[in-house]
């Protein structure tokens, strides 16, 4: 086994984790539904971190060839600890009876969540340039400025279009770095 193997089964093991919990929180929302009340917001976030906890584990794949020591190993395992926190805090709660609200829960996970976010987003703009030589206003660098103001926006407004644009850019910032991964890919 080599040291990027060893390394990337605790990254995995964080990202799947966090993935399986959303999972399990979006198909318990879908067992409930006559019970909810939706929320644009929290259904545009909820999106975009399950494209990020997939492009996330796919990214890795980048420090492949890192030379790596304990101090890279710490600082890679930054974002998927505050994508599984971001996920903690937004998957539903469930209640044994009543309304399942989104719009209440996301009132209260808003905060919590969009600091997991902002957090997230900082480490992973870092972690290219740091370890896989990727200009820091490079292309997909630059991906991560909106977001990050997604996540500003999200954490100061509690207007409801705000935080449907907030939501919204962020699908869309993972949209195009899923979209600048792939035509890498296929050059």
């Amino acid at each position: 086994m080599t040291l990027f193997e060893f390394v990337t089964v605790m990254i995995s093991m964080i990202l799947a984790i966090s993935l399986g919990h959303l999972l399990d929180g979006l198909s318990w929302l879908f067992k409930s539904r006559h019970r909810v009340r939706g929320h644009l917001p929290h259904s545009l976030w909820v999106g975009g971190l399950l494209l990020t906890l997939v492009n996330h584990w796919w990214a890795v794949w980048d420090l492949s060839s890192l030379n790596w020591n304990y101090a890279s190993f710490l600082y890679v395992l930054i974002a998927p600890i505050f994508l599984g926190l971001a996920v903690g805090v937004i998957a539903p709660d469930r209640p044994d009876a009543g309304q399942i609200d989104l719009v209440e829960q996301f009132a209260r996970a808003r905060k919590p969540f969009a600091l997991a976010m902002f957090a997230y987003l900082l480490a992973m703009w870092f972690d290219g340039p740091l370890f896989a030589g990727q200009p820091v206003f490079g292309l997909v660098g630059l991906l991560h400025i909106p977001g990050i103001v997604a996540a500003v926006i999200a954490f100061w407004s509690k207007g409801h279009i705000t935080n449907v644009v907030a939501g919204g850019v962020s699908v869309l910032v993972v949209l195009a770095i899923i979209g600048v991964r792939l035509s890498a890919a296929v050059s």
